[in-house]
């Protein structure tokens, strides 16, 4: 194959890469991909604070029902797993409904017909 007959191949397939704009923006595969890994990180948040209340329950179970308010190292203890847990719930409602509203606008796009 010549020289000559490797940039022609090249040009052609640097043609097939060379979008518009407004193709590449109504192209939804990235925007899908961004949009489902929004929703799944979410659903991560919430077991990471699930874990971080099963610490709550845990510590609650191994104190049992003898003993007073505690001291003030435990109360630190629970209040920091608390705001930790709740922390993550509150960072997962945001990234469900960012996700949410997301791939929602894209199924919008997708079914109104494009303007002629």
């Amino acid at each position: 194959m010549s020289l000559q007959g490797m940039t022609e191949s090249v040009g052609d397939e640097a043609e097939l890469f060379r979008l518009s704009a407004a193709e590449r923006r109504r192209a939804p595969g990235p925007r899908v991909w961004a949009g489902l890994a929004l929703l799944l990180a979410g659903l991560a948040l919430i077991a990471i604070g699930g874990c971080f209340l099963i610490g709550v329950l845990e510590f609650h179970r191994m104190r049992g029902t003898a003993g007073g308010p505690g001291d003030s190292l435990e109360g630190f203890f629970l209040v920091n797993l608390y705001m930790l847990a709740y922390a993550n719930f509150l960072g997962a409602v945001l990234l469900l409904l960012l996700g949410a509203r997301g791939l929602l606008k894209l199924m919008r796009e997708a079914s109104t017909p494009p303007a002629a």
